[in-house]
């Protein structure tokens, strides 16, 4: 009897890496239109050096931890927006770019309910 699935996104259905990119640059300009910093495409550049740089397990790349701006905020000497509301916002940010292809969105339920039926219902995706 089948007891759990699992499933890793992690560039399987979404192209993470296109995606973290636009919203690292979305953050850039956000930050440079609040008046946090003179020019956003330096966030990008800081940014991106701390995520590749940080391989601890269980962390992630593309939705953000708050280590990655701590250490980029303390390298640009950026003091003006915590690092925790930065994430926050770097998150609003990438959800809003967060979109699935209705195909995808179709074999999701599907698998649902093809899982479902293997169950009996008695696991819920």
């Amino acid at each position: 009897m089948l007891r759990a699935c699992a499933f890793d996104l992690g560039n399987t259905l979404l192209d993470d890496t296109r995606l973290l990119k636009q919203a690292v640059a979305d953050m850039g300009s956000w930050l440079e239109a609040e008046s946090y910093m003179p020019c956003g495409r330096d966030f990008e550049t800081v940014y991106l050096r701390a995520n590749q740089r940080d391989n601890r397990p269980f962390i992630s790349h593309t939705y953000g931890e708050v280590e990655f701006f701590r250490e980029s905020f303390r390298e640009l000497g950026l003091a003006g927006i915590s690092p925790e509301r930065a994430l926050a916002q770097y998150r609003k940010l990438l959800d809003e770019r967060l979109s699935l292809e209705p195909g995808v969105v179709s074999f999701a339920l599907f698998q649902r309910y093809f899982i479902t039926g293997l169950t009996g219902g008695a696991l819920k995706c």
